[in-house]
């Protein structure tokens, strides 16, 4: 049988810019240091004071992996708080928008916490964002290991991206008959 490929975590992936072989298999071309860019998003508000924990958390997790990677940051696109990336708001994403217009021009490889930053939107969406990546020579990175450069990942996406839409519709419907219980009390 086939062995298994063990997990590396992505601060221990080789350095530079993947490329593919005759065999399809993924190779990393040491070359000038690759452009990195950053996006980060929170879904909600946090109204409590001072700066936002969660935001300040993921650039941190970012950075980390851009420069154990060999990245130079050369831009952090980060959304107003409150910003969705969910099927079920209409919010307009400009800094998204922006970091997807630049990819390929500006950095190569964007640099997310998790794949939910960039959609939640389903399998329509991430299949638009792999076309992109492939048309511009970018990829996505994320800290917690996915990697769209990766031929495979077409299949991956897919599955977590439905998942991900599925668990913000799941916590929708929960958070209204919550709601609902409370106005009946």
């Amino acid at each position: 049988g086939r062995e298994a490929i063990p997990y590396q975590d992505p601060c221990h992936w080789p350095v530079g810019k993947p490329t593919r072989s005759v065999t399809g298999v993924t190779m990393t071309a040491n070359v000038k240091p690759a452009r990195a860019a950053l996006y980060l998003r929170k879904s909600t508000v946090d109204l409590r004071a001072g700066d936002n924990r969660s935001l300040i958390d993921q650039r941190h997790d970012c950075e980390r992996l851009a420069k154990a990677q060999g990245f130079e940051i050369v831009d952090v696109f980060e959304e107003q708080e409150g910003t969705s990336a969910s099927h079920m708001t209409d919010h307009a994403r400009p800094m998204w928008d922006k970091a997807m217009d630049l990819m390929g021009h500006t950095y190569d490889t964007l640099i997310a916490w998790k794949m939910n930053r960039c959609t939640r939107e389903g399998m329509v969406p991430m299949g638009t964002l792999l076309d992109h990546c492939e048309a511009t020579d970018g990829r996505v990175l994320t800290t917690d290991g996915h990697d769209t450069a990766g031929k495979e990942y077409r299949i991956i996406g897919a599955v977590i991206s439905e998942i991900d839409r599925k668990t913000i519709t799941e916590m929708s419907e929960g958070i209204c008959r919550g709601k609902e219980g409370q106005r009946r009390r």
